[in-house]
């Protein structure tokens, strides 16, 4: 159990809650609504995620890959307004839990006074809840909920993870990008093989397709006369490849944030 006395919330929480894989705009939305509500209600902004993905837990056929390490959900969270982050396992005890036996555990454990949730927002064993039980039950708890619409692009889709990962299997990363506010960046690490290429794998994270791109490289510990670069890099399968070109800004092997800009081949 947490407890949020130590993590100076004397008032309680408000809490949103979902995997938020990648924290696109939508993601954003739901953010900023937590941080005013916060601070309206003296109330500490809270993010309750989940590690690994409910369908992985299942061992689903459609399970989908990572668009960022769990490390990089986690600073960009807090960039977006939020004090807490808990990471909850996603095991057997916690999908076995009723939505009733779910709303409990979140009042118990982490003082909840306000959630906030989209539209589509769905809990407990079976997705048996959802936002409008959820603001049914609430009184009989305690606390209060809001409901958010879904925030609608210009082709009139909402932002989600899954419109993410098809804009990179299309390989369309900079549309891919504008859906998150910023690059599609995987935190790997870069290799020589025995042709002086560097190589970053991304098994892992969400599938991009073959083609050659233009990407920054920048180093996870900033080693001094290293800046961040932008280098064409070849993508194929599950490694991105850097060849030694003439004219190559001066890289080495080590860990690196991998951040995709746009198609050098269309």
């Amino acid at each position: 159990k947490n407890n949020f006395s130590i993590l100076n919330a004397p008032n309680g929480t408000a809490i949103v809650i979902g995997n938020f894989d990648g924290v696109h705009k939508g993601h954003q939305a739901l953010l900023e609504k937590l941080a005013r509500v916060s601070k309206s209600k003296s109330l500490t902004p809270c993010v309750y995620t989940f590690y690994p993905h409910p369908k992985k837990f299942f061992k689903r056929l459609d399970a989908p890959k990572k668009l960022m390490s769990l490390e990089q959900k986690i600073s960009k969270l807090a960039l977006f307004g939020a004090e807490v982050v808990v990471v909850k396992p996603f095991n057997l005890a916690l999908s076995s839990l009723t939505f009733e036996e779910y709303i409990q555990h979140l009042k118990n454990d982490l003082n909840v006074k306000c959630i906030i949730v989209g539209e589509d927002f769905v809990f407990g064993k079976g997705r048996s809840g959802n936002a409008e039980k959820l603001k049914e039950l609430a009184p009989e708890y305690g606390f209060e909920v809001e409901i958010i619409e879904d925030v609608i692009e210009k082709n009139g889709l909402r932002y989600s993870s899954t419109q993410v990962r098809e804009r990179l299997i299309e390989g369309n990363v900079k549309d891919a990008g504008l859906e998150l506010g910023e690059p599609v960046t995987y935190k790997t690490y870069l290799y020589e093989d025995d042709y002086c290429n560097l190589i970053a794998h991304l098994s892992g994270y969400s599938p991009i397709k073959k083609g050659v791109y233009f990407a920054k490289v920048q180093y996870t510990d900033d080693p001094q006369g290293y800046e961040p670069v932008v280098v064409p890099v070849t993508i194929k399968g599950d490694k991105a490849f850097i060849a030694p070109l003439a004219e190559m800004p001066d890289l080495k092997e080590g860990r690196v944030y991998l951040s995709l800009i746009d198609n050098i081949e269309k």
